[in-house]
């Protein structure tokens, strides 16, 4: 048998409901009808929708058969408002080099982190292209090479051994005059990240000693975008 009812929430809770389970649901009245929360306040809370969920035991007597109590809330705090919580964009622009290149945006993150003010959170980077991929590794030049051999081991340029149909341009309707054969730089993105989330500690990025940002062109040269978003207090 399933009872529900509805239970008293601080105001930052949305939602509420209070389920009895078991065989025999005995007295029902000498049941608690109100939780409080007080462990959890508003301001705690960074995200639009948290749900919570908390199993409360039933005294022993008041049911006739083993059972528990299940309370399920949802929050509905606004985002970007909550506990001072700011949320920050920035489309980041700049002009890559020929073919495969590798370049260090962390100056560039580190500034617009400083110019938000925000002091702990988190910052997203979104790679906004097809061709283009991030990563966080070391920018050291020998790595670099290594890194454009091993992605062009991995995808080869198009040629007799290697034929890409998406470099079959005769067959695309509608594209541009200068539409390059890339199949081989979107094979290439697709096997690396999209977006990296860099934490934010005391106002500095906490990437490691030799961690840097870095967006990789693919299919250069080219003017990319990249985006920016600080979000925390």
């Amino acid at each position: 048998e399933m009872f529900s009812t509805p239970i008293s929430l601080p105001s930052h809770f949305r939602s509420c409901e209070l389920r009895w389970q078991g065989c025999n649901l005995g007295n029902r009245a000498a049941l608690p009808r109100t939780v409080t929360f007080s462990q959890r306040k508003g301001h705690d809370i960074a995200f639009r929708d948290v749900r919570l969920r908390r199993t409360f035991f039933c005294p022993s007597g008041i049911l006739s058969s083993p059972t528990h109590l299940s309370v399920s809330a949802s929050l509905n705090v606004p985002a970007a408002t909550a506990a001072g919580v700011s949320v920050h964009h920035k489309i980041l622009e700049l002009k890559t080099g020929d073919g495969i290149t590798i370049n260090n945006i962390t100056p560039q993150i580190r500034g617009f982190l400083q110019s938000t003010g925000v002091r702990d959170g988190q910052v997203l980077v979104f790679s906004r292209h097809t061709t283009t991929a991030l990563t966080i590794n070391e920018d050291e030049t020998r790595l670099h090479h290594d890194i454009f051999f091993y992605l062009r081991k991995l995808a080869p340029e198009g040629d007799d051994h290697h034929h890409y149909l998406h470099n079959d341009l005769h067959l695309r309707p509608g594209i541009p005059e200068d539409e390059p054969m890339n199949a081989h730089s979107h094979l290439m993105a697709m096997t690396l990240n999209q977006s990296e989330v860099v934490p934010v500690m005391a106002g500095e990025l906490a990437l490691g000693t030799w961690q840097s940002v870095l967006l990789l062109d693919l299919d250069g040269p080219r003017n990319r975008t990249v985006y920016l978003q600080v979000m925390g207090i």
